[in-house]
């Protein structure tokens, strides 16, 4: 078999034993010239996957430690009650 021959089939094993038709399009997408272009292109998009899966984790602990410090919204009737009780509880303590 011929070199060339040999790494088609390499190429499309390697897109076939990923499981994943989503990444391996990604790959196909971006026409590696041989199977090492491919293994080199599917490092790199599984760094950034990973790096975009971390970030966003990050982004969704943040936004938690936000609303844990912030407390939960209230709207502006509940914080007018609030206001009105706190006068009452003050004047009664006079």
């Amino acid at each position: 078999m011929e070199h060339r021959t040999r790494e088609v089939i390499a190429f499309d094993y390697f897109l076939d034993s990923l499981a994943d038709s989503v990444f391996a399009l990604k790959i196909r997408e971006r026409h590696p010239e041989d199977f090492d272009s491919a293994l080199r292109i599917a490092l790199q998009l599984g760094v950034w996957t990973k790096d975009i899966a971390r970030r966003r984790q990050n982004e969704r602990y943040e936004a938690t430690k936000t609303r844990e410090v912030a407390g939960p919204k209230l709207s502006s009737q509940e914080r007018i009650k609030e206001a009105l009780q706190n006068e009452v509880v003050d004047s009664e303590g006079r």
